[in-house]
């Protein structure tokens, strides 16, 4: 993989980028939400260094540790233990799950290895993977750096608003290697379920428990849910005192456990 932009944007230029953007989302009435991994917060500080900037941006989580990725997020840890923490899928799964964490329209995530030191042969000092998580798709594109670390942190937020100034315009993202996905094919990356179920008054299926990696959880209390495209109906459910689970049904009637989350998920 050929090395990506070795300059990165400077303070001025990603304050004049964040500003544009802000606007933009102003003016479609988005909420924007972010989880960071290798840019430590500095995404979100760029995004609220704009006056104003509370009336489209909800908040982020700064998840460092996959305990944060997996327990906050609801990365699936299935995800990290075959893909790792610095990957496209996780990159994914993290912009969706603080979307679905924090009610907002669009996120962001990055995850990569900013350095010295943590590179691999595959996976050399500089690999960032960014991620735009929306309701109709799942966006996501690798970054190669080869600043210093701090050069590469701010390169990586560059290219997250880049990342979001392409989907807020129709483009395609400028990115030496990247993806796209749509949440059906998201929530297929989670692992099979059995799922216990009741008609409710309209005939919808209501989950009253389930049994996921051989433990059977019972619902509590049931929060959003909503239809895909491809005929498959997803439901957020609180299992006390596991968290809340997003249960994917597709359209041949399986089911799968697509987030976990540790803590409550707003309906």
């Amino acid at each position: 993989m050929s090395p990506s932009r070795t300059s990165p944007p400077s303070e001025p230029e990603l304050h004049a980028l964040s500003s544009a953007l802000g606007e933009q989302l102003r003016q479609r009435g988005l909420q924007l939400a972010v989880a960071e991994s290798c840019t430590g917060g500095l995404l979100a500080g760029t995004i609220v260094a704009i006056s104003g900037s509370s009336d489209y941006f909800l908040g982020g989580v700064v998840a460092y540790a996959n305990e944060v990725k997996s327990g906050v997020l609801g990365v699936a840890p299935a995800t990290l233990a075959e893909h790792g923490a610095v990957s496209w899928q996780t990159a994914a799964e993290m912009a969706w799950g603080v979307r679905s964490l924090l009610g907002a329209d669009v996120a962001l995530a990055t995850t990569g290895i900013a350095g010295p030191a943590g590179g691999t042969p595959t996976k050399p000092v500089g690999t960032v993977y960014l991620a735009l998580a929306a309701r109709e798709a799942i966006l996501w594109q690798r970054q190669l750096w080869l600043g210093t670390r701090l050069e590469n942190i701010r390169a990586s937020v560059g290219a997250a608003l880049r990342l979001l100034e392409a989907h807020l315009g129709g483009l395609e993202p400028d990115a030496p290697e990247a993806g796209a996905l749509t949440p059906e094919q998201l929530a297929n990356l989670g692992e099979a379920a059995q799922v216990e179920c009741r008609r409710g008054r309209e005939g919808r299926l209501l989950p009253v428990a389930f049994t996921w990696r051989g433990q059977r959880y019972t619902v509590d209390s049931r929060g959003r849910s909503w239809d895909d495209d491809a005929g498959g109906w997803h439901v957020l459910v609180m299992s006390h005192p596991h968290g809340t689970f997003q249960l994917d049904r597709d359209a041949a009637g399986r089911w799968r456990v697509g987030r976990r989350w540790a803590r409550p998920v707003p309906a």
